[in-house]
């Protein structure tokens, strides 16, 4: 079985971070990157979430997600509004019928650089915190032991189905079954693996319940923890910093927003 999710052990700054620094951090550029009114301001997120991932030694882990998960929605942003943005007065380009639109450009490019920005941020969250650090900390602040099982099991859900289906499908293979070849017969080769995938997945919940039961999970005894996770003043004081200045930020556009509307 493979890694339960795709943190990278490093001894970096990053690492060292309480997951509750590095998860108000990771809220903070995803909303500031949603609301942001220019793309400079997008791109210096951007810029900020790159420098981190160089600290954390992760930037290849980084650029290679960020690539698979966001150049097909790119592409196909830029071909949408670079061709068929409503309302476009200026031409970029003319081939024959085909008109590439300024405006819709512009809008394709910002719209990108905040995807890019929110899944880099993302990944980076994903890379330099452990699953279980995460709940643990959230679960001392307040977060109920049941809660905390599902946000570890969301979590975790997804890199465990991967690996599950890469091994029943490595096991297909040594059989003979054929996985190469065009669309359909791909499609056909993958269905065999649903069956064994759902069945062993379901079976793997059950086995943990009982598991965690056993270990008195429901049991009302007050927890003690094992690792006691660093979380410095500094830290908390730097939560709380950004937490306001990115309300703070949110408020401004509103009202910038309402002005505009008014005028």
């Amino acid at each position: 079985m493979g890694r339960a999710t795709p943190y990278v052990h490093r001894d970096s700054a990053i690492h060292r971070l309480n997951p509750l620094t590095k998860g108000v951090f990771f809220c903070c550029v995803v909303v500031v990157a949603f609301t942001a009114p220019s793309v400079g301001i997008v791109l210096s997120l951007l810029g900020a979430v790159v420098v981190a991932a160089v600290v954390a030694e992760v930037s290849r882990n980084l650029a290679t997600l960020v690539l698979k998960s966001a150049f097909l929605i790119v592409f196909l942003i830029f071909v949408v509004q670079g061709l068929f943005y409503p309302g476009s007065k200026a031409a970029l380009w003319r081939i024959g019928p085909v008109t590439v639109w300024r405006e819709g450009l512009n809008f394709a490019v910002f719209t990108s650089a905040r995807l890019i920005t929110i899944i880099a941020a993302t990944v980076l969250f994903i890379l330099t915190t452990k699953a279980e650090d995460l709940v643990s900390e959230m679960m001392a602040h307040g977060l109920s032991r049941k809660l905390g099982y599902v946000v570890l099991m969301t979590m975790q859900i997804v890199p465990q189905m991967q690996a599950r289906a890469t091994a029943i499908l490595d096991a297909q293979r040594s059989r003979g079954l054929e996985t190469e070849g065009g669309l359909m017969k791909r499609f056909r080769a993958y269905v065999p693996i649903v069956g064994p995938l759902v069945v062993g997945s379901i079976i793997s919940l059950e086995t943990r319940s009982l598991a965690i039961e056993a270990r008195g999970f429901s049991s009302p005894t007050r927890r003690v923890r094992v690792e006691e996770i660093p979380d410095s003043r500094g830290e908390r004081i730097s939560r709380w910093a950004a937490a306001a200045l990115t309300a703070l930020f949110v408020v401004w556009r509103f009202v910038s927003w309402i002005s505009s509307s008014i005028h």
